[in-house]
């Protein structure tokens, strides 16, 4: 996947987590606060069996969609500069949040894009599934909105209108723009109804 697809897809709690530890000293079961990547795996594998067992009928795609278009983005920094806020390179489509996940109504497939190797003064166009995850109800219209870096612009349609259990596709326009430096550029996509805020990231490299 490197230089082809986002990654991290999220991040997830994973430093100073207290947790069952084996002391290998006198053999005996013990707990102890542990740092690293098997903290933050299991605390997304639990939240994925919850999201199973509240929807059943999910597959593992539209498990991943969920936890990412919901992910929280704000007051996430990293560990050599914590009061920034992180990069998409950094925290993916943000920090898990199993509750905002459980109930999201709108679901993007594939759930992060890219651009893995774009020129400058380059277009390009994506294309973007959101599925309504609602299985009643009326359909919804979505405002939408964009945050970019200097050097790109992304365009989508102002707004989606979806029915429930309905699908729709976006088509997204990235415009590199023509003084671009060599690196990485990064977006985010929001769709808006009411409280209701569910998002896409977007990397361009």
């Amino acid at each position: 996947a490197y230089m082809r697809y986002l990654k991290p897809d999220l991040v997830a709690p994973g430093a100073s987590v207290f947790s069952a530890y084996h002391d290998s000293a006198d053999g005996g079961a013990t707990y102890a606060q542990l740092t690293g990547s098997s903290m933050a795996c299991a605390h997304v594998v639990g939240a994925a069996a919850l999201l199973l067992q509240a929807h059943p009928t999910w597959n593992h795609d539209q498990v991943k969609a969920a936890l990412m278009a919901t992910a929280r983005t704000a007051g996430i920094g990293t560990e050599s500069s914590p009061s920034s806020q992180a990069s998409i390179l950094a925290r993916g489509s943000g920090l898990v949040s199993l509750a905002d996940a459980a109930e999201t109504p709108l679901l993007f497939s594939p759930p992060s894009l890219t651009v893995s190797q774009g020129a400058a003064g380059s277009s390009h166009s994506l294309q973007l599934v959101v599925k309504d995850t609602r299985e009643t109800g009326d359909s919804l219209t979505y405002a939408t909105t964009i945050s970019a870096t200097e050097g790109i612009i992304v365009s989508a349609p102002t707004s989606v209108t979806i029915g429930a259990n309905g699908t729709t596709t976006l088509t997204m326009a990235i415009e590199i723009a023509a003084g671009a430096a060599p690196g990485d550029q990064e977006a985010e996509l929001h769709l808006m109804h009411g409280q209701t805020d569910v998002h896409l990231p977007i990397w361009v490299h």
